[in-house]
């Protein structure tokens, strides 16, 4: 399936206006919105007293799902939309459903943080859907900081044996390295992979916990890294303390976890990751017969009947429920009961569920 990108950072309207050149360089053909009112898109890139890369949208931001059938049946290859943080949650969620159905790439330019530190809604719905996010320039921090980083990905991405795996490699370097985990898990202290590694936690976390304080103690103890299991657990105020920690301190903080629960939706720590770390996706397949790149998580009971509804944290027990990783297609099928081969079928239930109006 096609892919629906996210990109944030500096130079995004340069480059958003640099993709469209090469796209249309390419033979391809394209459509451009732009959330602000639709207006002219510029750059701001001044030479000569002359602005350069900018661009006329072809195409408004209103009924975005509804354009798909024009897009399609005009063999448009690719839709950029500048501003993207300032579209609606349902426009965001539209543009995926209409990547995904109509098999358009969507490109969607915006900011990951606003004026109070905060997601816009649309960006952060664009992120839990997103395929792909990344800074438009390469890099989010300056290479003499240390950084805080988000390792996400679905069920089954081996997301807690990669931490055991760099806990070894660092500690096999002489390097100390202290481990965090959230006391919402399988196990009160235990970090443990599905394939049998495990290691004692040094620090677990409770759900009103604070962190900023261990900074101290961890530079006196010459901590050289901290790795964080389980970290869309954590409240956004103890994400908020880490970043401190690894700003103050200049300690390098890896965090692992996953993007979204099994409604496609952030948890508050996952949330706060994507907002502020920098991202890194750790990838698995789903378990259709293409094999593809899975990006959601699905609750199901033992019997197979997938869970639409519910508490947002279910740890697997084992005996009752189980989750599964898939692709967008099998997750849009077979979870949310779309027929997504079909657009007005697609449409139809985007009416049903009213983020189409």
């Amino acid at each position: 399936m096609k892919k629906l990108y996210f990109r944030y950072g500096n130079g995004k309207t340069a480059d958003l206006c640099q993709t469209a050149y090469n796209y249309r360089e390419g033979g391809a053909n394209i459509v451009v919105m732009n959330a602000d009112h639709n207006d002219q898109i510029v750059s701001g890139v001044n030479i000569g007293g002359r602005n350069i890369l900018t661009l006329e949208p072809n195409a408004t931001t209103r009924n975005i799902f509804e354009q798909g059938f024009r897009f399609k049946g005009e063999g448009v290859d690719a839709v950029l939309v500048d501003n993207a943080h300032l579209l609606t949650s349902k426009q965001a969620e539209q543009l995926f459903y209409l990547c995904k159905t109509f098999g358009i790439t969507v490109i969607a330019y915006g900011n990951r943080e606003n004026d109070l530190g905060l997601a816009p809604v649309a960006s952060m719905r664009l992120m839990e859907l997103a395929d792909t996010i990344e800074p438009v320039d390469g890099e989010d921090t300056f290479a003499y900081r240390s950084k805080l980083q988000f390792f996400y990905g679905a069920m089954n991405a081996s997301k807690t044996a990669k931490l055991l795996y760099k806990a070894f490699d660092l500690e096999k370097q002489g390097l100390r390295v202290i481990t965090v985990k959230p006391s919402i898990d399988r196990s009160a202290t235990m970090i443990s992979s599905r394939i049998g590694l495990s290691r004692k936690a040094d620090i677990v976390v409770g759900p009103s916990d604070r962190l900023y304080g261990y900074g101290e103690y961890l530079i006196r103890d010459r901590v050289n890294y901290i790795l964080v299991d389980e970290a869309q657990f954590l409240s956004g105020v103890q994400i908020d303390d880490l970043a401190r920690i690894n700003h103050d301190f200049n300690i390098p903080i890896r965090c692992y976890g996953l993007k979204t629960d099994f409604l496609t939706h952030h948890f508050e720590g996952s949330g706060r990751l994507l907002t502020i770390a920098d991202l890194k996706k750790l990838r698995t397949i789903c378990h259709c017969a293409e094999r593809n790149g899975a990006e959601f998580n699905a609750r199901r009971y033992k019997n197979g009947e997938y869970i639409t509804e519910g508490s947002q944290v279910a740890v697997d027990d084992g005996k009752e429920i189980a989750y599964d990783s898939l692709c967008e297609r099998c997750y849009i099928r077979d979870v949310q009961g779309i027929d997504i081969d079909n657009p007005d079928k697609v449409l139809q239930k985007l009416r049903a569920r009213k983020i189409v109006s």
